[in-house]
């Protein structure tokens, strides 16, 4: 309607151009009041039932000793919940779609504890950067307490602590891209051998470490720094074994949990120089770090 009336008008005031702008116009605000009529467009429901990667019931608990990657089993796991996102098709005045996506929380049971933590993290068989998750691992201690989420969820006096085994939380994991279900899990176990257990070890008595990275420029650097090498391209430069966190705060923290002795850290510091030409070269210290 907007359409013919506006390119009415245009032709009476402008001729034939001012008809087409009229046309324009009109079609431009004909498809907005249409597209606001329209309700939004909601895909369904594809989530009927809770897949899991395994949870049977008597399945024996693993004994690990040293390192070893193993494969978790589903000791607990809540509803999912299923989330809206509301975004527009074809721009301004397109039609609005509402999308569906699903989470969950669940308890991932590892092996018998106490462990000394874990390691790496593999996702239907490829490693995965933990850091994209929110999880809370439990070492498998007699002592420890029941997850706050189950707590939440199952009742103070109903929530099992799981005690003596070691076990993973995930909390509202994401599982669209895991075809809406539980993917499989497995993670590298770091365990003391019964030899280390019994007698001194390296990681007990080190008490002072010297870290030694100082040939990269950014190494240092908590924050993440990325070089720009041409407009929409750049390249992380101390980011190399998780997406959200910097090298040197990874590090960190398996310094923590390999050596708990340790209180003294020596940082080693490398200056650079300008130039190869030692006539011409100046030694400076490396820049500081920006985003």
């Amino acid at each position: 309607m907007a359409s013919l009336i506006l390119s009415t008008i245009g032709s009476a005031l402008f001729g034939p151009v001012g008809g087409t702008i009229g046309t324009f116009v009109g079609n431009s605000i004909d498809q907005a009041l249409i597209s606001s009529l329209t309700p939004a467009r909601i895909q369904p429901s594809r989530l009927s039932t809770l897949k899991v990667q395994g949870g049977g019931e008597g399945a024996p608990i693993p004994l690990v000793f040293g390192r070893a990657r193993v494969t978790g089993q589903v000791i607990w796991a809540a509803q999912f919940k299923e989330h809206d996102k509301k975004r527009t098709i074809g721009g301004k005045g397109g039609q609005r779609v509402v999308e569906r996506y699903y989470s969950i929380s669940f308890a991932l049971g590892l092996c018998e504890g106490p462990i000394q933590g874990i390691g790496r993290m593999w996702v239907n068989g490829e490693v995965y950067d933990s850091s994209q998750t929110t999880y809370r691992l439990y070492l498998g201690g007699e002592d420890q307490e029941p997850d706050p989420l189950i707590e939440a969820i199952e009742g103070l006096d109903v929530a099992p602590a799981f005690r003596g085994l070691a076990y993973l939380v995930f909390e509202e994991l994401v599982v669209t891209a895991f075809n809406d279900r539980i993917p499989n899990i497995s993670v590298e176990i770091l365990v003391p051998t019964p030899a280390e257990a019994n007698r001194p070890r390296l990681q007990d008595l080190a008490r002072a470490v010297c870290l030694i990275p100082g040939a990269g420029e950014f190494a240092y650097a908590t924050t993440p720094v990325q070089t720009v090498w041409k407009p929409g391209t750049a390249q992380a430069e101390n980011l190399h074994v998780q997406r959200a966190r910097t090298d040197l705060c990874v590090s960190l923290d398996n310094l923590a949990r390999d050596l708990p002795q340790v209180d003294h850290v020596s940082l080693v510091v490398a200056w650079f120089g300008t130039d190869l030409r030692a006539g011409l070269c100046r030694i400076e210290p490396p820049r500081r770090p920006t985003l």
